[in-house]
């Protein structure tokens, strides 16, 4: 019977309190050290993705820059600024058509030009800066002629006589739709030299006359239509004596 040798394990070599406690120092000290470098390797990563980011932003703000005039701010109190005269301000208004259906719609637009030397304030509401269209007067008392009848010559020898004076004269014309009916808030301009501004205004062929004013306004689509015919479109300033534009005619078909 064969014997086999006895492996003789070799004891364990005891530690002492004082180098495992160094020990577990020694690991605590590595694994802050790990965990400090990972935090700082996430804060760069962060860091170099925002940078990347701000920088496309502000290219894509570079090249999206659009110039733009803007009014410098008067430094005078608004009660000092004095008000726009007729010679100051000049307005200059078109129609985006000449003819319009019975229950039709045109658009008017009023270019509000500064010609003085020294700054003013005006008022561009459409309640302040009102827009009238009305009918010659020839036309309506033709109107009113039609409807009533024929009559015998010697009437029509006067309304001849009448026209004929009329197309002498500048024609009188009767409004038939204002844009300040309703309450409208103020729209305070300060024009300096080389200011200009457009107002829109828009006529759908009816009429305010006759109707309520201010607060109890009509709405719009509740206004009567006007008849066939030919009208006059102008505007004049209630707060500036003398300021107004040129007519621009206007038919109802």
């Amino acid at each position: 019977m064969v014997n086999m040798p006895v492996l003789k394990r070799k004891p364990k070599r005891k530690i002492s309190a004082a180098r495992r406690r160094m020990y577990i120092r020694r690991r605590i000290v590595v694994c802050v050290g790990l965990l400090a470098v990972l935090v700082f390797c996430i804060f760069c990563i962060i860091s170099i993705f925002k940078g990347i980011s701000a920088i496309g932003t502000a290219i894509n703000k570079h090249s999206d820059v659009t110039l733009s005039k803007q009014l410098v701010p008067d430094p005078r109190p608004v009660g000092i600024i004095k008000k726009c005269n007729s010679k100051d301000v000049r307005i200059e208004l078109s129609s985006s058509s000449q003819a319009i259906p019975m229950g039709g719609s045109v658009e008017f637009n009023a270019h509000i030009v500064y010609e003085g030397d020294d700054s003013c304030r005006i008022d561009a509401s459409s309640g302040r800066m009102v827009l009238t269209v009305g009918q010659s007067a020839s036309d309506s008392s033709q109107a009113a002629g039609d409807s009533s009848g024929a009559k015998g010559s010697k009437s029509n020898k006067q309304n001849k006589s009448s026209k004929s004076k009329i197309k002498e004269k500048p024609q009188a014309v009767v409004p038939q739709w204002q844009s300040d009916m309703c309450v409208i808030p103020l729209k305070p301009l300060l024009m300096a030299k080389g200011d200009s501004y457009d107002k829109k205004f828009t006529w759908n062929a009816n009429a305010t006359i006759g109707t309520p004013s201010g607060e109890n306004c009509a709405n719009d689509s509740d206004l009567p239509k006007v008849s066939r015919g030919t009208y006059i479109a102008q505007i004049e300033h209630k707060d500036v004596a003398g300021l107004q534009s040129n007519p621009v005619v206007i038919s109802v078909r």
